[in-house]
């Protein structure tokens, strides 16, 4: 169960899926939690993305930390208090997760959830919050014709030339963080694991079935543009140090 003032429910989901679930798998963080100290509490910057664990707990710790994070955080405190039903002293033995999310303009955005404490022994990395869209939506701002021109493309045969030496079942993948500079990474990934990466990341099904299509076809890369709680993509086919972009779901920007 979860409760959210003032975030879209895909941008809390994403950052429940891809930060919250991997810190809490260990269960380091979940051996912390008691009857009393049952708040475990996070924080997210958007502008940075940086994801942080702060503390555990108690009710009053947990609102006076809504009351130094912002001075809007007691009436946030107050209104999850109301809708998820809290009680002083935790009768029903609980588990809360909370995080502090800020928007890039550092607008305070504050998410949480209550558990049964059974969530304690049975946290896997299958548990998800939302469900994918089935339909990518079209951002002029991010257009494969723009994502496109972010590469400088007469470099890109240099790092093209390793494919052929890339482990079986992984995919090159270029990583660019627009909402850091466009800074920009490449790896080689597992591909199963960056396809179920996508489905928690909320890709629209759409994208994640164009991906699996080409990546059957063989020598794919993918251009994988994050611009903080949303990705965008341009495929690319490489052959003999020719590229062929592929058109994403409903972005006409190529033709």
């Amino acid at each position: 169960m979860f409760s959210n003032d003032s975030i879209s429910e895909h941008d809390r989901s994403r950052v429940f899926n891809l930060y919250i679930v991997p810190a809490l798998n260990d269960k380091k963080i979940l051996k912390n939690v008691t009857q009393e100290k049952s708040y475990i509490l996070f924080s997210y910057r958007f502008s940075d993305d940086l994801f942080k664990y702060e503390q555990t707990l108690n009710l009053t710790e947990l609102h006076d930390q809504f009351k130094q994070a912002d001075e809007t955080g007691s009436d946030h405190y107050h209104s999850f208090i109301k809708q998820l039903k809290i009680k002083p002293k935790n009768p029903h033995n609980k588990v809360y997760i909370c995080v502090f999310q800020y928007a890039p303009c550092d607008s305070f955005h504050p998410s949480m959830y209550s558990f049964d404490q059974t969530i304690v022994d049975d946290w896997n990395d299958s548990i998800m919050m939302g469900e994918p869209p089935k339909t990518s939506n079209y951002n002029v701002w991010f257009s494969n014709k723009i994502i496109k021109s972010m590469i400088k493309w007469d470099q890109m045969k240099t790092i093209t030339a390793t494919f052929d030496q890339a482990p079986e079942g992984t995919v090159p993948v270029m990583i660019i963080k627009a909402s850091n500079d466009n800074e920009m990474g490449f790896y080689h990934v597992d591909y199963e694991k960056y396809l179920k990466e996508c489905n928690k990341a909320l890709v629209p099904l759409d994208m994640q079935k164009l991906i699996a299509d080409e990546y059957r076809k063989g020598h794919l890369l993918i251009i994988n543009v994050i611009n903080y709680l949303r990705d965008y993509f341009l495929l690319v086919k490489i052959e003999q140090e020719t590229f062929t972009f592929i058109r994403s779901p409903n972005d006409p920007s190529l033709t």
